[in-house]
């Protein structure tokens, strides 16, 4: 008691700590779980005693035996995949994207959808203000089709042998682009009788007819077959045109 009450109130401080400490750590390894505290802390050591979890070895990072045997886990889909799966990134200490290909697809397009408009304004600047860089990067990805055999004339050729898989591929384009399903395409056949909205003729070889719309509303106005497609189209969609057609022939039809 004479040490204690000669002792600046720091050192009684500090000796209060260090009873506190050595009880804690007496407490503990009476129960035999033989961790050791430091300044009244306990700090638990994984070394392999009884309650405890063997301790990995130093140096190892969380996933590395996954990355050892050539996989990655990503951090959105929780799937182990193989490294080829994963994006290059320099800034990574494995040298992969912590999201899978799969899964950044994903989420660009999500953030694409949000923002299309504002994507294209900003694609659309960036080209404008970058021109040699388009042209470098056009080059480099025409230079790699015509090394991996994917060319223009080898396109072709897979086209005339696969005419099903073309046509299959053009009609869901031409259905995407008007928003329309294949649903809505059946109603609105049905609904004009099964033919060509203008001259109640079949639709092309291949039975599908032509999306009509008006080119300033882009209202979808029905289904046309290929000659009634290109004669409106070469009308201008105008009906003083069409008349004036119509009277045209009208009148040489007479003179015969």
């Amino acid at each position: 008691m004479t040490n204690e009450a000669n002792q600046s109130p720091h050192q009684q401080e500090a000796a209060g700590r260090n009873r506190a400490g050595d009880g804690l750590r007496d407490s503990l390894q009476n129960r035999g779980r033989g961790i050791p505290v430091l300044g009244g802390i306990r700090k638990a050591l994984w070394s392999g005693g009884e309650g405890c979890r063997a301790r990995p070895p130093l140096g190892r990072t969380a996933g590395q035996d996954c990355e050892e045997a050539g996989m990655k886990t990503c951090s959105r889909c929780k799937t182990s995949k193989t490294l080829d799966a994963f994006y290059v990134d320099r800034c990574r200490k494995d040298g992969r994207t912590v999201h899978c290909r799969a899964c950044m697809k994903i989420n660009r397009r999500k953030s694409y959808l949000a923002n299309k408009e504002s994507s294209a304004i900003k694609n659309a600047k960036w080209r404008a203000a970058n021109p040699e860089r388009v042209a470098a990067m056009n080059a480099k990805f025409y230079a790699k089709y015509k090394e991996t055999g994917r060319s223009a004339s080898n396109h072709r050729k897979w086209c005339a042998a696969n005419p099903d898989l073309v046509f299959a591929s053009r009609r869901k384009h031409v259905l995407k682009k008007y928003g329309m399903t294949h649903d809505d395409y059946a109603a609105l056949l049905a609904k004009q009788g099964g033919g060509c909205a203008s001259c109640g003729g079949p639709a092309n070889r291949r039975g599908f007819f032509h999306v009509d719309h008006c080119h300033q509303t882009g209202v979808v106005r029905g289904l046309l077959c290929h000659g009634c497609n290109l004669g409106l189209g070469a009308f201008k969609d105008d009906p003083q045109l069409l008349l004036a057609a119509a009277d045209y022939l009208q009148r040489t039809k007479e003179r015969k």
